[in-house]
């Protein structure tokens, strides 16, 4: 389960920073600049929403590193998992 849930947070991160990658275009019309301050709120709604998963799956790393000392689940990956999350925050 902890692999699958890793496997679906890291494809969220992926999805999260090809969304916010592009840069807001500063010649748009008052509409589209409305169009994109909404997508960009529900981004952050979505955003807000994962830290509740991520804290679940990094006590589950933590638990796992415990029983099994499974280098993929350190406190190094945890870090990892951690920074990634803060970078798209």
């Amino acid at each position: 389960e902890y692999l699958k849930a890793h496997e679906e947070f890291g494809m969220w991160l992926e999805k999260m920073h090809r969304a916010l990658e592009p840069l807001l275009e500063m010649q748009l019309g008052l509409q589209e600049k409305l169009w994109q301050v909404d997508h960009l709120r529900v981004l952050h709604s979505d955003i807000q929403a994962q830290a509740q998963f991520l804290e679940r799956l990094l006590d589950e790393a933590a638990a796992l590193f415990n029983r099994t000392e499974d280098p993929s689940v350190d406190e190094k990956t945890q870090q990892g998992l951690q920074d990634a999350y803060d970078h798209i925050q």
